[in-house]
């Protein structure tokens, strides 16, 4: 996500730019480009490995909180 100006780690960033939607998976658009294989983009990183597709997920389904030492709330 490097490539266009996205940092993986920015939650506030990941909420804003509705990359990911709290509770709602199927409506972040993180989530289906990991699950597609678009991302990380080809020659850019390695795939997301099947077992952490499903951590994603779980943590956008329990309302995607914002990382340990973040202070920001969506």
């Amino acid at each position: 996500m490097e490539g266009d100006g996205l940092a993986i780690l920015d939650h506030k960033m990941l909420v804003e730019r509705k990359l990911i939607v709290a509770g709602e998976p199927g409506k972040s658009r993180l989530i289906k480009k990991v699950e597609l294989g678009t991302m990380p983009p080809v020659g850019e990183g390695t795939p997301v490995p099947a077992g952490e597709i499903k951590v994603l997920r779980a943590w956008i389904e329990a309302g995607a909180l914002p990382f340990p030492g973040e202070t920001g709330h969506h």
